[in-house]
């Protein structure tokens, strides 16, 4: 098991990663106490969530007073979602703009996620039926451009027998209905 310090919360040096056996966790307490927000009360909020509730776990961490302890932690991908969670009005006043500011770009990252998809899918779906309206008049002027080159052959053909006794016979022209 190591620890490692991956970020700061209100200036204050606080280990919010512990890596066991290659997995990411975050300790409860130290964020909930940074937050200003009852760590009792956040406890038994990811211990009821359906999600959060199968995931969180005791690990062995070290304090702020340089002791180990064991804490209630959940996966670092997690913790996002929680963080989520937490109403701005029940934090402390000097990081209830930070918080704001996250669930913002949270809503916003959400809101991102679920409709690029449908942009995606809405713009894709513009361009095919393009491509299947030009195909249609490709088709089209392929279908004309294929009748009058069988009229011009078929023409050619006409032309191509027309003998010396018929041109004498036109007043020495010959005739073309192009």
């Amino acid at each position: 098991m190591s620890t490692q310090l991956i970020s700061t919360i209100n200036n204050e040096k606080i280990v919010i990663v512990i890596d066991e056996d290659g997995q990411k966790f975050v300790p409860i307490k130290p964020i909930c106490e940074a937050l200003g927000v009852t760590i009792q009360s956040q406890i038994e909020k990811v211990e009821t969530d359906d999600i959060l509730s199968s995931v969180i776990r005791l690990c062995l961490t070290t304090g702020a007073d340089g002791k180990e302890y064991k804490m209630k932690c959940i996966p670092l991908k997690y913790v996002l979602g929680w963080l989520f969670s937490i109403s701005s009005k029940s934090v402390k006043e000097e990081v209830r703009e930070g918080l704001k500011v996250y669930k913002e770009m949270c809503y916003d990252a959400l809101y991102n996620y679920f409709t690029e998809h449908a942009s995606f899918v809405e713009e894709k779906e513009k361009k095919l039926n393009e491509y299947v309206d030009k195909e249609a008049e490709a088709r089209n002027h392929f279908k004309n451009a294929e009748k009058l080159l069988k009229e011009i052959r078929t023409e050619r053909d006409i032309f191509r027998k027309t003998t010396f006794e018929e041109w004498k016979a036109n007043n020495n022209q010959l005739k073309m209905d192009l």
